[in-house]
Protein backbone atom coordinates (compact mmCIF):
# COMPACT_ATOMS: atom_id res chain seq x y z
CA UNK A 1 0.00 0.00 0.00
CA UNK A 2 1.52 3.32 -1.08
CA UNK A 3 -1.39 5.68 -0.34
CA UNK A 4 -4.74 5.65 1.50
CA UNK A 5 -7.82 7.70 0.63
CA UNK A 6 -10.78 8.85 2.75
CA UNK A 7 -13.32 7.03 0.59
CA UNK A 8 -12.24 3.61 1.91
CA UNK A 9 -9.89 2.91 -0.99
CA UNK A 10 -6.13 2.55 -1.29
CA UNK A 11 -3.47 2.78 -4.00
CA UNK A 12 -1.51 -0.48 -4.22
CA UNK A 13 1.79 -1.09 -6.04
CA UNK A 14 1.73 -4.65 -7.40
CA UNK A 15 4.87 -6.81 -7.60
CA UNK A 16 4.65 -6.87 -11.39
CA UNK A 17 5.17 -3.09 -11.46
CA UNK A 18 1.63 -1.81 -11.99
CA UNK A 19 -0.18 0.60 -9.65
CA UNK A 20 -3.89 0.03 -9.00
CA UNK A 21 -6.62 1.63 -6.85
CA UNK A 22 -8.66 -0.91 -4.86
CA UNK A 23 -11.36 -1.01 -2.21
CA UNK A 24 -9.98 -1.81 1.26
CA UNK A 25 -12.15 -4.92 1.55
CA UNK A 26 -10.04 -6.48 -1.23
CA UNK A 27 -6.74 -5.67 0.54
CA UNK A 28 -5.58 -8.38 2.98
CA UNK A 29 -2.30 -8.18 5.00
CA UNK A 30 0.08 -11.16 4.57
CA UNK A 31 2.91 -10.12 6.91
CA UNK A 32 3.26 -9.38 10.62
CA UNK A 33 1.34 -10.98 13.51
CA UNK A 34 -1.50 -12.68 11.63
CA UNK A 35 -3.84 -15.11 13.42
CA UNK A 36 -4.06 -18.63 12.03
CA UNK A 37 -7.44 -20.11 13.05
CA UNK A 38 -8.15 -23.82 12.73
CA UNK A 39 -9.19 -24.99 9.28
CA UNK A 40 -11.90 -27.53 8.52
CA UNK A 41 -13.15 -29.21 5.36
CA UNK A 42 -15.07 -26.82 3.02
CA UNK A 43 -13.50 -23.72 4.63
CA UNK A 44 -12.65 -20.90 2.18
CA UNK A 45 -9.00 -19.83 1.97
CA UNK A 46 -6.49 -17.94 -0.15
CA UNK A 47 -3.52 -20.14 -1.13
CA UNK A 48 -0.06 -18.83 -2.09
CA UNK A 49 0.93 -19.95 -5.58
CA UNK A 50 3.83 -19.12 -7.89
CA UNK A 51 3.67 -18.76 -11.65
CA UNK A 52 7.29 -18.49 -12.64
CA UNK A 53 8.73 -15.79 -10.36
CA UNK A 54 5.36 -14.07 -9.76
CA UNK A 55 3.62 -14.72 -6.43
CA UNK A 56 -0.17 -15.08 -6.57
CA UNK A 57 -2.92 -15.70 -4.00
CA UNK A 58 -5.79 -17.75 -5.42
CA UNK A 59 -9.18 -18.67 -3.88
CA UNK A 60 -9.51 -22.28 -2.77
CA UNK A 61 -11.55 -24.65 -0.59
CA UNK A 62 -10.04 -27.01 1.96
CA UNK A 63 -10.50 -30.54 0.58
CA UNK A 64 -8.48 -32.85 2.90
CA UNK A 65 -7.07 -32.14 6.38
CA UNK A 66 -3.62 -33.34 7.51
CA UNK A 67 -3.40 -36.42 9.70
CA UNK A 68 -3.76 -35.77 13.41
CA UNK A 69 -0.39 -37.36 14.28
CA UNK A 70 1.57 -36.22 11.22
CA UNK A 71 4.93 -34.54 11.83
CA UNK A 72 5.44 -30.86 10.93
CA UNK A 73 5.22 -29.27 8.49
CA UNK A 74 1.61 -30.34 8.01
CA UNK A 75 0.15 -30.13 4.50
CA UNK A 76 -3.48 -29.36 3.57
CA UNK A 77 -5.05 -30.50 0.29
CA UNK A 78 -7.02 -27.60 -1.23
CA UNK A 79 -9.07 -27.22 -4.39
CA UNK A 80 -8.01 -24.10 -6.29
CA UNK A 81 -10.57 -22.11 -8.26
CA UNK A 82 -8.84 -20.25 -11.10
CA UNK A 83 -9.08 -20.56 -14.86
CA UNK A 84 -9.20 -24.32 -14.18
CA UNK A 85 -10.02 -26.27 -11.01
CA UNK A 86 -7.35 -28.61 -9.60
CA UNK A 87 -6.02 -29.93 -6.27
CA UNK A 88 -2.69 -29.01 -4.67
CA UNK A 89 -0.97 -29.54 -1.31
CA UNK A 90 -0.02 -26.44 0.71
CA UNK A 91 1.45 -25.66 4.12
CA UNK A 92 -0.53 -23.81 6.77
CA UNK A 93 1.65 -20.70 6.41
CA UNK A 94 0.65 -20.51 2.74
CA UNK A 95 -3.09 -20.52 3.55
CA UNK A 96 -5.20 -17.56 4.69
CA UNK A 97 -8.80 -18.12 5.85
CA UNK A 98 -11.44 -15.84 4.25
CA UNK A 99 -15.23 -15.50 4.45
CA UNK A 100 -17.65 -17.28 2.14
CA UNK A 101 -18.89 -14.00 0.65
CA UNK A 102 -15.38 -12.81 -0.24
CA UNK A 103 -14.62 -16.21 -1.81
CA UNK A 104 -17.73 -16.01 -3.99
CA UNK A 105 -16.96 -12.45 -5.13
CA UNK A 106 -13.39 -13.45 -6.07
CA UNK A 107 -14.64 -16.49 -8.03
CA UNK A 108 -17.19 -14.35 -9.89
CA UNK A 109 -14.47 -11.83 -10.76
CA UNK A 110 -12.21 -14.62 -12.09
CA UNK A 111 -15.07 -15.94 -14.25
CA UNK A 112 -15.66 -12.45 -15.69
CA UNK A 113 -12.04 -11.80 -16.66
CA UNK A 114 -11.38 -15.35 -17.94
CA UNK A 115 -12.17 -15.73 -21.67
CA UNK A 116 -14.62 -18.51 -22.55
CA UNK A 117 -13.07 -21.84 -23.53
CA UNK A 118 -14.35 -23.42 -26.73
CA UNK A 119 -14.75 -27.15 -26.23
CA UNK A 120 -15.26 -29.62 -29.00
CA UNK A 121 -18.38 -31.67 -28.24
CA UNK A 122 -16.82 -34.70 -29.88
CA UNK A 123 -13.96 -34.69 -27.36
CA UNK A 124 -16.09 -34.37 -24.23
CA UNK A 125 -15.52 -37.32 -21.95
CA UNK A 126 -18.54 -37.95 -19.77
CA UNK A 127 -18.12 -39.52 -16.37
CA UNK A 128 -19.67 -42.90 -15.89
CA UNK A 129 -22.25 -43.60 -13.22
CA UNK A 130 -19.68 -45.56 -11.23
CA UNK A 131 -17.27 -42.61 -11.17
CA UNK A 132 -20.01 -40.22 -10.04
CA UNK A 133 -21.10 -42.69 -7.36
CA UNK A 134 -17.51 -43.10 -6.16
CA UNK A 135 -17.08 -39.32 -5.90
CA UNK A 136 -20.23 -39.06 -3.80
CA UNK A 137 -19.04 -41.90 -1.56
CA UNK A 138 -15.63 -40.21 -1.13
CA UNK A 139 -17.30 -36.95 -0.12
CA UNK A 140 -19.45 -38.77 2.46
CA UNK A 141 -16.40 -40.62 3.81
CA UNK A 142 -14.52 -37.34 4.27
CA UNK A 143 -17.48 -35.80 6.12
CA UNK A 144 -17.76 -38.87 8.37
CA UNK A 145 -14.03 -38.80 9.10
CA UNK A 146 -14.28 -35.16 10.13
CA UNK A 147 -17.29 -35.91 12.34
CA UNK A 148 -15.49 -38.90 13.93
CA UNK A 149 -12.46 -36.74 14.70
CA UNK A 150 -14.62 -34.16 16.47
CA UNK A 151 -16.35 -36.93 18.46
CA UNK A 152 -12.97 -38.30 19.55
CA UNK A 153 -11.84 -34.89 20.76
CA UNK A 154 -15.09 -34.37 22.71
CA UNK A 155 -14.82 -37.85 24.26
CA UNK A 156 -11.22 -37.25 25.29
CA UNK A 157 -12.17 -33.93 26.88
CA UNK A 158 -15.04 -35.52 28.84
CA UNK A 159 -12.74 -38.34 30.01
CA UNK A 160 -10.19 -35.85 31.36
CA UNK A 161 -12.89 -33.91 33.24
CA UNK A 162 -14.25 -37.12 34.78
CA UNK A 163 -10.77 -38.27 35.77
CA UNK A 164 -10.13 -34.91 37.43
CA UNK A 165 -13.37 -35.12 39.45
CA UNK A 166 -12.55 -38.67 40.62
CA UNK A 167 -9.10 -37.56 41.80
CA UNK A 168 -10.68 -34.71 43.77
CA UNK A 169 -13.14 -37.09 45.46
CA UNK A 170 -10.34 -39.53 46.40
CA UNK A 171 -8.28 -36.68 47.86
CA UNK A 172 -11.23 -35.54 50.02
CA UNK A 173 -11.82 -39.11 51.30
CA UNK A 174 -8.14 -39.57 52.19
CA UNK A 175 -8.10 -36.23 53.98
CA UNK A 176 -11.09 -37.26 56.12
CA UNK A 177 -9.37 -40.53 57.08
CA UNK A 178 -6.12 -38.82 58.06
CA UNK A 179 -7.86 -36.10 60.10
CA UNK A 180 -10.79 -37.70 61.96
CA UNK A 181 -10.91 -34.78 64.43
CA UNK A 182 -12.47 -32.63 61.76
CA UNK A 183 -15.62 -34.78 61.96
CA UNK A 184 -17.94 -33.23 64.54
CA UNK A 185 -19.14 -35.65 67.32
CA UNK A 186 -22.82 -36.23 67.77
CA UNK A 187 -24.19 -33.81 70.40
CA UNK A 188 -27.20 -34.35 72.61
CA UNK A 189 -29.90 -31.76 72.97
CA UNK A 190 -30.11 -29.91 76.26
CA UNK A 191 -33.74 -30.88 76.52
CA UNK A 192 -32.91 -34.60 76.42
CA UNK A 193 -31.48 -34.39 79.97
CA UNK A 194 -34.77 -33.14 81.50
CA UNK A 195 -36.55 -36.15 83.11
CA UNK A 196 -40.13 -36.83 82.08
CA UNK A 197 -42.46 -37.00 85.11
CA UNK A 198 -44.30 -40.27 85.62
CA UNK A 199 -47.78 -40.71 87.04
CA UNK A 200 -48.86 -43.53 89.33
CA UNK A 201 -52.19 -45.27 88.69
CA UNK A 202 -53.55 -44.09 92.04
CA UNK A 203 -53.03 -40.40 91.30
CA UNK A 204 -54.70 -40.50 87.89
CA UNK A 205 -58.24 -39.06 88.18
CA UNK A 206 -61.07 -41.21 86.91
CA UNK A 207 -63.07 -39.74 84.06
CA UNK A 208 -66.74 -40.70 84.11
CA UNK A 209 -69.07 -40.33 81.10
CA UNK A 210 -71.71 -37.65 81.44
CA UNK A 211 -75.15 -37.34 79.94
CA UNK A 212 -74.76 -34.40 77.51
CA UNK A 213 -78.26 -34.60 76.16
CA UNK A 214 -79.51 -32.30 78.90
CA UNK A 215 -76.81 -29.72 78.20
CA UNK A 216 -77.48 -29.29 74.44
CA UNK A 217 -79.57 -26.22 73.68
CA UNK A 218 -81.16 -25.58 70.31
CA UNK A 219 -79.48 -22.93 68.13
CA UNK A 220 -81.03 -20.55 65.66
CA UNK A 221 -79.96 -20.98 62.00
CA UNK A 222 -76.80 -18.98 61.16
CA UNK A 223 -77.28 -16.52 58.26
CA UNK A 224 -74.84 -17.09 55.36
CA UNK A 225 -71.86 -14.74 55.13
CA UNK A 226 -71.92 -12.27 52.25
CA UNK A 227 -69.16 -10.04 50.91
CA UNK A 228 -71.40 -7.77 48.84
CA UNK A 229 -72.03 -4.27 50.10
CA UNK A 230 -75.36 -2.74 49.39
CA UNK A 231 -74.95 0.86 48.14
CA UNK A 232 -78.00 3.03 48.09
CA UNK A 233 -78.95 4.94 44.98
CA UNK A 234 -77.77 8.56 44.92
CA UNK A 235 -74.60 7.85 46.91
CA UNK A 236 -71.42 9.64 45.78
CA UNK A 237 -68.62 7.10 45.18
CA UNK A 238 -65.02 6.92 43.91
CA UNK A 239 -64.46 4.30 41.16
CA UNK A 240 -61.79 3.24 38.67
CA UNK A 241 -62.04 4.44 35.07
CA UNK A 242 -61.08 1.78 32.51
CA UNK A 243 -59.06 3.40 29.69
CA UNK A 244 -59.47 0.46 27.32
CA UNK A 245 -63.13 -0.17 26.60
CA UNK A 246 -62.34 -2.72 23.88
CA UNK A 247 -63.44 -0.40 21.06
CA UNK A 248 -61.40 1.12 18.22
CA UNK A 249 -61.56 4.81 17.37
CA UNK A 250 -60.11 6.74 14.37
CA UNK A 251 -56.71 8.25 15.12
CA UNK A 252 -55.54 5.44 17.43
CA UNK A 253 -52.18 3.77 16.82
CA UNK A 254 -52.22 0.01 16.21
CA UNK A 255 -50.06 -2.94 15.23
CA UNK A 256 -51.83 -4.85 12.44
CA UNK A 257 -51.23 -7.85 10.18
CA UNK A 258 -49.56 -6.42 7.06
CA UNK A 259 -49.29 -9.57 4.95
CA UNK A 260 -50.84 -12.99 5.56
CA UNK A 261 -48.33 -14.72 3.28
CA UNK A 262 -45.31 -14.08 5.54
CA UNK A 263 -47.15 -13.25 8.84
CA UNK A 264 -45.65 -9.76 8.87
CA UNK A 265 -47.07 -7.20 11.33
CA UNK A 266 -46.55 -3.46 10.88
CA UNK A 267 -47.53 -0.25 12.74
CA UNK A 268 -50.37 1.90 11.46
CA UNK A 269 -53.13 4.41 12.28
CA UNK A 270 -56.90 3.86 12.28
CA UNK A 271 -58.85 6.06 9.85
CA UNK A 272 -62.63 6.39 9.27
CA UNK A 273 -64.19 3.48 7.39
CA UNK A 274 -64.32 4.29 3.67
CA UNK A 275 -66.94 1.71 2.71
CA UNK A 276 -70.42 3.02 1.93
CA UNK A 277 -72.09 0.17 3.83
CA UNK A 278 -71.14 0.42 7.49
CA UNK A 279 -69.74 -2.83 8.87
CA UNK A 280 -69.21 -2.84 12.62
CA UNK A 281 -66.72 -5.73 12.44
CA UNK A 282 -64.33 -4.01 9.98
CA UNK A 283 -61.95 -1.11 10.52
CA UNK A 284 -59.61 0.71 8.13
CA UNK A 285 -55.87 0.81 8.86
CA UNK A 286 -53.37 3.07 7.11
CA UNK A 287 -49.89 1.59 7.58
CA UNK A 288 -46.68 3.56 7.97
CA UNK A 289 -46.01 3.25 4.21
CA UNK A 290 -49.49 4.74 3.37
CA UNK A 291 -50.95 1.36 2.41
CA UNK A 292 -54.69 1.25 3.34
CA UNK A 293 -56.25 -2.12 4.28
CA UNK A 294 -59.64 -3.22 5.64
CA UNK A 295 -59.12 -5.35 8.78
CA UNK A 296 -61.45 -7.75 10.57
CA UNK A 297 -61.67 -7.11 14.32
CA UNK A 298 -63.01 -10.60 15.06
CA UNK A 299 -59.90 -12.20 13.52
CA UNK A 300 -57.72 -10.45 16.13
CA UNK A 301 -55.53 -8.90 13.44
CA UNK A 302 -55.25 -5.50 15.18
CA UNK A 303 -53.56 -4.61 18.51
CA UNK A 304 -53.57 -1.17 20.14
CA UNK A 305 -50.17 0.37 20.91
CA UNK A 306 -49.08 3.73 22.45
CA UNK A 307 -47.88 6.58 20.25
CA UNK A 308 -44.27 6.21 21.48
CA UNK A 309 -44.25 2.53 20.51
CA UNK A 310 -45.60 3.46 17.08
CA UNK A 311 -42.76 5.95 16.54
CA UNK A 312 -40.16 3.42 17.74
CA UNK A 313 -41.46 0.68 15.41
CA UNK A 314 -41.56 3.02 12.39
CA UNK A 315 -38.01 4.30 13.00
CA UNK A 316 -36.70 0.75 13.46
CA UNK A 317 -38.36 -0.55 10.26
CA UNK A 318 -37.20 2.38 8.10
CA UNK A 319 -33.62 2.13 9.39
CA UNK A 320 -33.66 -1.61 8.65
CA UNK A 321 -34.95 -1.04 5.11
CA UNK A 322 -32.29 1.62 4.46
CA UNK A 323 -29.45 -0.55 5.83
CA UNK A 324 -29.96 -3.15 3.09
CA UNK A 325 -28.83 -0.68 0.38
CA UNK A 326 -25.31 -1.42 -0.99
CA UNK A 327 -25.31 -4.89 0.61
CA UNK A 328 -24.58 -8.15 -1.20
CA UNK A 329 -27.77 -10.23 -1.23
CA UNK A 330 -29.15 -13.44 -2.69
CA UNK A 331 -32.37 -12.94 -4.63
CA UNK A 332 -34.64 -14.51 -7.21
CA UNK A 333 -33.83 -13.40 -10.73
CA UNK A 334 -36.82 -12.95 -13.00
CA UNK A 335 -39.35 -15.78 -13.02
CA UNK A 336 -36.72 -18.52 -12.77
CA UNK A 337 -36.58 -21.01 -9.91
CA UNK A 338 -32.99 -20.11 -9.04
CA UNK A 339 -31.48 -17.41 -6.85
CA UNK A 340 -28.15 -15.67 -7.45
CA UNK A 341 -25.83 -13.07 -5.96
CA UNK A 342 -26.45 -9.38 -6.48
CA UNK A 343 -25.86 -5.92 -5.01
CA UNK A 344 -28.67 -3.63 -3.77
CA UNK A 345 -28.40 -0.31 -5.63
CA UNK A 346 -31.30 1.73 -4.26
CA UNK A 347 -34.64 1.62 -2.44
CA UNK A 348 -37.59 2.31 -4.77
CA UNK A 349 -41.39 2.61 -4.77
CA UNK A 350 -42.92 2.09 -1.29
CA UNK A 351 -39.62 1.24 0.40
CA UNK A 352 -40.13 -2.54 0.31
CA UNK A 353 -38.73 -2.89 -3.21
CA UNK A 354 -35.09 -2.58 -4.23
CA UNK A 355 -33.20 -2.25 -7.49
CA UNK A 356 -30.76 -5.19 -7.68
CA UNK A 357 -27.69 -5.42 -9.93
CA UNK A 358 -26.99 -9.12 -10.51
CA UNK A 359 -23.46 -10.47 -10.83
CA UNK A 360 -23.92 -10.89 -14.61
CA UNK A 361 -24.53 -7.11 -15.02
CA UNK A 362 -28.33 -7.13 -15.44
CA UNK A 363 -30.72 -5.24 -13.13
CA UNK A 364 -34.12 -6.08 -11.66
CA UNK A 365 -36.55 -4.83 -8.99
CA UNK A 366 -37.34 -7.25 -6.17
CA UNK A 367 -39.48 -7.21 -3.01
CA UNK A 368 -37.71 -7.50 0.34
CA UNK A 369 -39.46 -10.85 0.98
CA UNK A 370 -37.52 -12.33 -1.98
CA UNK A 371 -34.07 -11.24 -0.68
CA UNK A 372 -31.72 -13.06 1.67
CA UNK A 373 -28.39 -12.02 3.14
CA UNK A 374 -26.54 -11.07 6.32
CA UNK A 375 -29.75 -9.46 7.65
CA UNK A 376 -31.63 -12.80 7.46
CA UNK A 377 -32.13 -14.61 10.76
CA UNK A 378 -31.03 -18.24 10.78
CA UNK A 379 -32.62 -20.77 13.12
CA UNK A 380 -31.73 -24.35 14.01
CA UNK A 381 -31.47 -26.69 11.02
CA UNK A 382 -33.39 -29.98 11.12
CA UNK A 383 -34.01 -32.82 8.70
CA UNK A 384 -36.67 -32.15 6.02
CA UNK A 385 -36.32 -28.37 6.47
CA UNK A 386 -36.41 -26.27 3.29
CA UNK A 387 -33.38 -24.13 2.38
CA UNK A 388 -31.77 -22.20 -0.47
CA UNK A 389 -28.48 -24.03 -1.11
CA UNK A 390 -25.51 -22.96 -3.22
CA UNK A 391 -25.11 -25.03 -6.40
CA UNK A 392 -22.02 -23.86 -8.34
CA UNK A 393 -22.82 -20.12 -8.89
CA UNK A 394 -26.59 -20.21 -8.19
CA UNK A 395 -28.81 -20.85 -5.17
CA UNK A 396 -31.56 -23.44 -5.61
CA UNK A 397 -34.37 -24.65 -3.31
CA UNK A 398 -33.49 -27.91 -1.59
CA UNK A 399 -34.50 -30.21 1.29
CA UNK A 400 -32.18 -31.11 4.19
CA UNK A 401 -31.58 -34.86 4.53
CA UNK A 402 -28.76 -34.79 7.11
CA UNK A 403 -27.43 -32.16 9.54
CA UNK A 404 -23.82 -31.88 10.72
CA UNK A 405 -22.04 -29.26 12.82
CA UNK A 406 -20.37 -27.46 9.90
CA UNK A 407 -22.29 -28.70 6.85
CA UNK A 408 -25.63 -29.94 5.53
CA UNK A 409 -26.52 -32.77 3.17
CA UNK A 410 -29.27 -31.52 0.87
CA UNK A 411 -31.31 -32.82 -2.06
CA UNK A 412 -32.19 -30.29 -4.78
CA UNK A 413 -35.76 -29.90 -6.00
CA UNK A 414 -35.06 -30.59 -9.68
CA UNK A 415 -33.36 -33.99 -9.25
CA UNK A 416 -32.40 -36.67 -6.76
CA UNK A 417 -28.87 -35.30 -6.72
CA UNK A 418 -27.42 -34.92 -3.21
CA UNK A 419 -24.68 -32.52 -2.17
CA UNK A 420 -22.84 -31.51 1.01
CA UNK A 421 -23.11 -27.73 1.55
CA UNK A 422 -21.46 -25.56 4.26
CA UNK A 423 -23.86 -23.90 6.70
CA UNK A 424 -22.74 -20.44 5.53
CA UNK A 425 -23.91 -21.20 1.97
CA UNK A 426 -27.58 -21.84 2.89
CA UNK A 427 -30.62 -19.77 3.86
CA UNK A 428 -33.71 -21.11 5.63
CA UNK A 429 -37.08 -20.71 3.88
CA UNK A 430 -40.60 -21.76 4.82
CA UNK A 431 -42.50 -24.63 3.21
CA UNK A 432 -44.87 -22.09 1.61
CA UNK A 433 -41.95 -20.24 -0.03
CA UNK A 434 -40.39 -23.53 -1.18
CA UNK A 435 -43.50 -24.76 -3.01
CA UNK A 436 -44.18 -21.25 -4.32
CA UNK A 437 -40.70 -21.15 -5.90
CA UNK A 438 -40.99 -24.55 -7.58
CA UNK A 439 -44.54 -23.79 -8.73
CA UNK A 440 -46.41 -26.50 -6.81
CA UNK A 441 -49.12 -26.44 -4.17
CA UNK A 442 -48.07 -27.16 -0.58
CA UNK A 443 -48.37 -30.78 0.49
Amino acid sequence: IIQRTKEGRANVLLDIGFEQELDKQFVIPISGAIAQPSLYINDCVLVRNYEGSVERWLPAIVYVLPHLYSLPPQFYTVQIHSSEIHLINARRNDLMKISRGLYQRICIYIQRVTPPVIIDDNKIVKKSDNEIRLEQIDAKIIALQQKLERMRKDEKKRYKNLEKKIDEQIAIMNDNKNHPSTILPETKSEFSQIPTPTRSPSTTPEIRPQNRSSQITPRSPTPPLTTERIIALGTYVVCRWEDDDGLFYPGEFVLALYSRNVSYWAPGVLIPNRTTKENKDEITVRFYDCKVVQMDMKAKEVIKIPEKKFEQYVDCIIQKEKSIVHQVVVGRKGETKTYMLGTVKERVEDGHHYRIEWYDGTEDIRDISQLYGAFTRQGTFQNKDKVLALDETEYKPATIIQVDKKSLSVQFFDSKREKIIPLEATFQITDEDYYKIIGKSIK
